[in-house]
């Protein structure tokens, strides 16, 4: 039992650390296991941990435990495609059929039978030759064989991935693809480097699989490549593959569920996840149920809650106990797989020490025994499995220490022929790597440490370039030095008394100007305002603060003569264009490219050309500063206009709602 106050997220991993040291210790110790009636000291294979639900931390186990030196195995079904021995074994199959594949061709290069490095990749990838990976080889190649004093590693490690290359592609011509593969295996050490890697056995016996798959496809009379590499793109697009839950490490502990553990039996058994419920909360709307049919939670609108249906708590009652009956099932069967030791793991993660000497006496006032067993009341009221070991406990002849604990020395005793052992861990110790397996530091090779303080103090060459941002906007471009105040168009309910600022006025003009009828505003402001408002393009407030002269003079200036006699009026045009980086900082190279984003407030198409408008409401009585504070803006625009359309554009300018006036941009 441990209790260290963690919280939920670590629990998983504190009580996988926990398992893998009481491993540790029972190996160190020289646990002895029978096997054909002779006894013999323990190893991992041995050791098998059990949890009811293996999908929620199972390969959060796994892990932990390989951390800390255990080798483990997770028992559940994998993609034999999916396998990294399998992936690069049909990766190479891809390239040889296609050679022109960039990202099966990577994959086998970095494979440590032909040892290509990142560096190298880049370096070959740099090669200005060629489109794609395999083009850049030959390349790269030849212009090393023409250059001999430039020869170096990586010019051998190209040579013998294209020879053998070569070879496998002629051989896939005339002979089916698993020949193929046996003239890969014998051309390679591929077989010896998976077979030497972790759980090597496993990854021997997937390669194998694979292989069986192969020979069972050319059964079929179907042996050439192009076609098994296309019934294997036919399975990938259809996500069929195949399953593999057959192959187990020969020793490793092995987690599994407790589902999957029926039938067989370990010397040692780990229970873990314990904390899981014994009977699931029942929160949804809607409760089914194969008798009593469905239920539902009843809305009460006066009082704005809903309450449980007499139906709805009938089955919840119901499957209550339905999950509470299958959790003792599934606890029975986990119970009796250990041949020799059964070990529980409790772990209250959210309680503290002090918390868990409390949560111990609740638990043993609540006992109480009818007919020689633990009341179903008692177990009923319980929240998880872990629960009901403990009240087990508590009742045990053997479990003195449990009861001085919870102060339950009062309790009665259940009898038992079998011997209990309890263990309180408070603080879980970080040892449990054994001295034997830790890497012995030599001495430091000068020539290695200078190379990699070399490498590390290398500075990336285009560091300037990772300044230029990939995509702008043009008002961000303007407004630089803006924060995100103004994210809103309107404001929160709470705050629509209060005086409007002077950015949403301009909001609200701006809304005005996109959503306008024209031609009724010429017969009447007034109830165009309302029209708006009446259609949700406006409120209220924003209707209130649109000044009737603004509109008079916009309705008199020359930009709405152009609008009038315009062939097209695109208002609040969206666009998305390539620049070059220049454009938008001179300090930028030329070469780069900017995604340049924005939207026009209105785009007039002309017979001889576009113009661009952008209303502006800052009150800035000068012209010549209003022009200079979004001449860029402004001339963005064009540049985006000029790729967008055919016409020229033939004016830029802006219109000052404050000033009532037309600001030509120039260029």
């Amino acid at each position: 039992m441990a209790a260290e106050g963690k919280d939920k997220l670590n629990a998983a991993a504190a009580e996988a650390r926990y398992i893998a040291q009481l491993i540790r210790e029972k190996i160190d110790s020289g646990l002895l296991v029978t096997e054909d009636g002779r006894q013999r000291p323990a190893q991992y294979g041995d050791f098998a941990v059990l949890m009811r639900f293996l999908s929620t931390n199972g390969q959060d186990y796994a892990d932990t435990l390989t951390e800390c030196g255990i080798p483990a195995y997770i028992d559940k079904p994998y993609s034999l495609f999916g396998c990294y021995e399998v992936n690069i074994l049909i990766a190479y199959l891809k390239i040889i059929d296609n050679p022109l594949q960039d990202i099966p061709m990577i994959a086998v290069l970095l494979h440590p039978v032909y040892g290509f490095t990142a560096d190298d990749l880049a370096d070959i990838k740099a090669e200005p030759q060629g489109k794609f990976i395999f083009n850049k080889l030959r390349c790269f190649l030849k212009a090393q064989q023409e250059h001999p004093e430039k020869q170096g590693a990586l010019y051998f490690k190209i040579n013998r991935f294209l020879k053998d290359f070569n070879d496998l592609r002629r051989l896939s011509v005339t002979v089916a693809v698993s020949k193929v593969l046996d003239a890969f295996f014998d051309k390679t050490c591929y077989l010896p480097i998976m077979t030497a890697a972790e759980h090597g056995d496993i990854r021997l016996k997937n390669i194998r699989k694979f292989l069986g798959f192969v020979q069972e496809y050319e059964k079929n009379g179907k042996a050439g490549l192009t076609e098994f590499v296309r019934y294997l793109n036919y399975l990938e697009e259809n996500g069929t593959d195949i399953s593999v839950n057959d192959t187990v490490p020969s020793n490793a502990v092995k987690i599994m569920s407790i589902h999957h553990s029926k039938g067989l039996e370990f010397p040692v058994c780990i229970l873990a996840g314990l904390n899981a419920k014994g009977g699931s909360d029942q929160k949804d709307e809607i409760l089914c149920h194969a008798d009593w049919g469905f239920g539902m939670k009843i809305p009460d609108r006066q009082r704005m809650l809903k309450f449980n249906s007499l139906q709805r708590n009938v089955i919840e009652l119901c499957q209550n106990a339905e999950n509470m009956s299958e959790a003792m099932r599934v606890l029975y069967v986990a119970m009796t797989r250990a041949k020799e030791k059964l070990i529980a793991v409790i772990d209250y993660p959210a309680l503290a020490e002090d918390s868990l000497y409390k949560k111990l006496n609740r638990l043993a006032a609540g006992i109480t025994v009818e007919e020689g067993r633990l009341s179903p009341y008692v177990v009923e009221r319980t929240d998880s499995l872990a629960d009901w070991f403990v009240l087990c406990a508590l009742v045990h002849p053997s479990m003195e220490q449990l009861r001085l604990d919870a102060d339950g020395t009062d309790l009665p005793i259940l009898p038992s022929a079998e011997t209990w052992e309890y263990h309180l861990v408070s603080k879980l110790t970080e040892k449990t790597v054994r001295a034997e397996d830790t890497v012995s530091v030599s001495a430091v090779d000068a020539g290695l440490s200078a190379f990699l303080q070399k490498r590390f103090e290398e500075t990336y060459r285009f560091e300037e370039r990772i300044k230029i941002p990939s995509k702008v906007s043009a008002s961000a471009l303007v407004h630089t030095a803006e924060s995100d105040k103004h994210i809103a168009a309107t404001r929160p309910a709470f705050m629509q008394e209060e005086q409007m600022t002077g950015a949403e006025k301009g909001t609200a003009m701006h809304t005005f100007l996109q959503y306008v009828d024209f031609s009724r505003l010429e017969q009447d402001t007034e109830q165009e305002k309302q029209r708006l408002v009446q259609h949700g393009f406006l409120t209220a407030e924003q209707a209130g603060v649109i000044d009737t002269h603004d509109i008079e003079s916009f309705l008199q200036s020359p930009v709405y003569a152009d609008i009038r006699q315009a062939d097209q009026v695109c208002r609040e045009y969206c666009f998305t264009v390539n620049l070059p980086a220049s454009v938008i900082d001179p300090s930028y190279p030329e070469e780069e490219q900017v995604i340049l984003q924005g939207a026009m407030d209105c785009l007039l198409m002309m017979q001889d050309g576009i113009v661009i408008i952008d209303y502006k409401t800052d009150k800035i009585k000068n012209a010549e500063a209003l022009a200079q504070k979004y001449r860029t803006q402004l001339l963005l625009y064009k540049e985006a206009a000029g790729q967008l359309f055919s016409l020229p554009v033939k004016k830029c300018c802006i219109y000052s709602i404050y000033q009532s006036k037309v600001i030509d941009i120039d260029s």
